[in-house]
């Protein structure tokens, strides 16, 4: 193994609030972030990523100001939309 990393952006649907992905175990987040009109999250991985064990993460969009569900949520980016009028933030589940 090289240790090598690679990123990878997986997009939400247009208009969904969460993305469910499956990834290599030990991927992180590196940026979140509005690519034309769609959210987007950047994960970091190791570059051989087809040989390693996969897992799902889950991924949930939320405005200043509305609520997080209940449950374990880690808030992993935020970004500023519309020439700052608005600010989204990307919270991740975490089990306990």
């Amino acid at each position: 193994m090289s240790g090598e990393r690679v990123a990878w952006k997986y997009q939400f649907e247009s208009g969904a609030e969460t993305l469910e992905v499956e990834v290599p175990v030990g991927s992180r987040s590196i940026l979140f972030a509005l690519q034309g009109q769609t959210f987007g999250v950047w994960m970091e991985h190791p570059i051989e990523l087809e040989h390693l064990p996969k897992e799902l993460r889950t991924f949930l969009i939320r405005g200043t100001g509305d609520p997080t569900p209940e449950g374990s949520w880690e808030h992993r980016g935020s970004t500023v939309v519309q020439e700052g009028r608005f600010v989204f933030h990307l919270y991740e589940r975490r089990d306990a």
